[in-house]
C-alpha cells in the first residue's frame, strides 16, 4: 500500500522542522560549567572563593580548586568596594592565576568581562597589568588600561575569535594585590553536526515509505 500524499507531506515536514533552526549568529551571554583555578590569599582578611562548590579546600589559601562554581560566575557585582566588603572579590598578591573555564559544549568567543576593584594602592590594591586568555591554540593578551578613579575597574576584552569548550584566562599581577569579582563572556555555541545527520536519515525513511 502506496502512502497518501497527504503522509509523505507530513514527513517530508518533520524532516525540515529538524533543520529549521540555524546556528546562532548574534553573540550572547553563555555561563560555564565549572573553573578550576588557584584558591585567593591571605591578608587583613581571606580573600578566598568562599561560595565555590568543587573540589578543593576553598579556605585554605592557593588551595586547587576544580569542578565548580563560586563567587567569579555567581552574577554578584559589588557597589562596594573590597575594604568596604571583602566577600564578592577573590584576591591575590603573589601569584599570576590561571582560571579554565569549562563550557557544556564548544562555543566560540566574542568578548570577556573582569570586574575588579581598583583603590589606586590604597590598602595594597591595584590594577592587574594584563589578561590573557587562550583556547589551547590561539590566544589573546591585552593590557588593563588604568584609570585615576578608585572604586569598579570592568575590563572588556572584545573581538577575541577564540574557540573551544574551554577557556584558559591568566591574570598578571602588578606590585601589589589585585581583587576580583566576577568574570562574564559573551559568544555562541558551536552546534553539534546532527542536522545533516538528521537530513539524511529522514529522506531515507521517505524513500522505504515511498516504496512500500
Amino acid at each position: 500500500m502506496r502512502p497518501t500524499r497527504s503522509k509523505l507531506n507530513n514527513i517530508w515536514k518533520s524532516v525540515l522542522a529538524v533543520m529549521a533552526f540555524p546556528a546562532a549568529t548574534v553573540a550572547a551571554p553563555i555561563m560555564p560549567t565549572s573553573y578550576d583555578m588557584p584558591n585567593g590569599q591571605s591578608g587583613a582578611f581571606d580573600y578566598f572563593d568562599q561560595s565555590y562548590d568543587g573540589q578543593g579546600n576553598n579556605t585554605l589559601k592557593l588551595s586547587p580548586l576544580s569542578g565548580g562554581l563560586g563567587e567569579l560566575t555567581d552574577g554578584v557585582i559589588p557597589s562596594e568596594s573590597w575594604n568596604a566588603n571583602y566577600l564578592p572579590f577573590v584576591g591575590w598578591l603573589t601569584v599570576n592565576p590561571t582560571i579554565s573555564f569549562h563550557f557544556p559544549q564548544v562555543a566560540e568567543l566574542d568578548s570577556m568581562t573582569l570586574y575588579f576593584d581598583d583603590t589606586e594602592g590604597q590598602g595594597g590594591v591595584e590594577a592587574p597589568s594584563t589578561v590573557d586568555v587562550t583556547d589551547g591554540t590561539n590566544s589573546v593578551s591585552r593590557p588593563v588600561v588604568d584609570t585615576p578613579d578608585r572604586g569598579q575597574l570592568v575590563v572588556t576584552l572584545d573581538n577575541l575569535g577564540l574557540t573551544g569548550d574551554q577557556f584558559d584566562v591568566t591574570i598578571s599581577k602588578g606590585d601589589k594585590w589585585f581583587m576580583l569579582s566576577e568574570v562574564q563572556f559573551d559568544g555562541r555555541y558551536v552546534p553539534e553536526p546532527t542536522g545533516m545527520a538528521l537530513l539524511t536519515l529522514g529522506l531515507a525513511a521517505l524513500s522505504i515509505v515511498s516504496r512500500k
